[in-house]
């Protein structure tokens, strides 16, 4: 039996540094990918980019363990959680070079890491280690690559070979082609888009199975047209845990938040809602698509899961500002000051000043919607006030404040 190869000392130190900074150099390999690799979409789609960043993750321990091992090129298996991010891809319609080319993207970020502490090393040591790294690394990107495009091609014939196949490439020319022949979008997609529009998205987590997402997908028509008074609704996926909805209603129906939240609620299904608002025709079946997309992002950044619907109307003002989510960061803390804590006590005067300033200073309505003792909303106030300085007069008229406490309600920790 062949005894395993003694690997030089110099590159288990190496190993070793790139383990302690792994988080940075995933970090590093994110911002690439965003730069380098616009097609995947990763600046508009917090879900994408956690799955990268786990597919990412596992390449970078499968690699450094090959690396260290004498295992042959043809017992490399790409990690499961890569392989499920192949497949998303392959559902959205990216095209494969952009994929292969994160590949690259990670490996030379990798390389240039790797190569950093490599020549830290001495002598022969060094020189060892450095053929080591090229040789190695360059076998597990050929293979990783090779059965990730595998993964992907089969993903995509058979996604595309699906019904709902058709019916994404039309939804596809309608939002981004204002020139598409509308008469036969309508025909195909068996929707009529001169009507009003009601447009959500609909996604659940990587925990939930594709079969499980699939029966809430198709249990939302029950649930919500008798709500919203839809008289049609159009659902076309994105990928298996991802789809675009639109409800044709009425001229001027409306419908109460709370009674979607509940009839959610009860049936306790595992997905979450962002719904875009309304829209009249072909102009609004696309702006409200696309409101609904960036509620979605919100929503998906806040990382607030108990919140299962997330409504346009709520979150208007959040869409835009939490496009630089650093500087909106900052804000949050220099117009709360101690109250930017995330921690219960600093919620709870949040919560309770954004409801004071929203019932103009009323203390009685505040501890009557707040179900207080209106001695415990005086105490928090007061506690609010010391930690910002100033007097409950000077606070209506900071709109600043207003703006720093709506985004730390709907975006909690991201912001803070």
């Amino acid at each position: 039996m062949k005894r395993p190869t003694r690997q030089p000392d110099g590159l288990r130190l190496v190993v070793q540094r790139i383990l302690r900074d792994h988080e940075a150099l995933i970090g590093s390999v994110a911002v690439d990918m965003r730069t380098r690799v616009p097609e995947l979409e990763l600046d508009s789609d917090p879900r994408l980019r956690d799955l990268i960043e786990a597919g990412t993750t596992d390449n970078l321990l499968a690699a450094l363990d090959f690396l260290q091992s004498d295992a042959t090129a043809d017992r490399i298996r790409v990690p499961a959680r890569a392989v499920d991010f192949a497949r998303v891809v392959a559902q959205r319609n990216i095209p494969l070079s952009a994929l292969i080319r994160s590949y690259r993207v990670a490996h030379a970020a990798f390389m240039d890491i790797a190569m950093d502490y490599a020549v830290e090393l001495t002598g022969e040591q060094s020189s060892a280690v450095i053929i080591r790294l090229v040789h190695r690394t360059a076998q597990y990107i050929d293979q990783a690559s090779e059965q990730i495009a595998h993964a992907y091609e089969a993903e995509h014939a058979r996604w595309v070979d699906t019904r709902s196949g058709p019916l994404r490439e039309w939804v596809r020319r309608i939002l981004d082609d204002r020139d598409t022949d509308l008469a036969a979008a309508q025909h195909a997609l068996g929707y009529s888009l001169s009507q009003r529009h009601l447009a959500a998205t609909v996604w659940s987590g990587p925990e939930v199975s594709a079969s499980q997402t699939a029966s809430a997908f198709g249990s939302l028509r029950d649930i919500l047209a008798p709500i919203l008074g839809a008289s049609g609704m159009l659902m076309v996926p994105i990928d298996e845990h991802e789809a675009r909805v639109w409800f044709a209603v009425a001229p001027g129906s409306t419908f109460d938040p709370a009674t979607v939240d509940r009839a959610l609620a009860a049936r306790a299904l595992p997905i979450r809602l962002a719904i875009g608002g309304y829209g009249y025709g072909p102009d609004g079946f696309r702006d409200a698509a696309h409101r609904a997309d960036r509620v979605r992002a919100v929503a998906l950044i806040a990382r607030t899961p108990a919140r299962m619907v997330t409504y346009y109307h709520h979150v208007a003002a959040l869409t835009l500002l939490s496009a630089d989510l650093e500087a909106l960061r900052a804000f949050v803390a220099e117009y709360l000051g101690g109250m930017a804590a995330d921690d219960p006590r600093a919620e709870r005067l949040r919560q309770t000043l954004q409801v004071f300033l929203a019932t103009n200073g009323s203390f009685a309505a505040t501890a009557q919607e707040l179900r207080l003792h209106r001695n415990t909303v005086h105490y928090r106030v007061q506690q609010a006030m010391e930690l910002l300085g100033g007097s409950p007069e000077d606070l209506h008229q900071n709109l600043h404040l207003r703006v720093a406490l709506y985004a730390a309600h709907w975006m909690g920790s991201a912001v803070l």
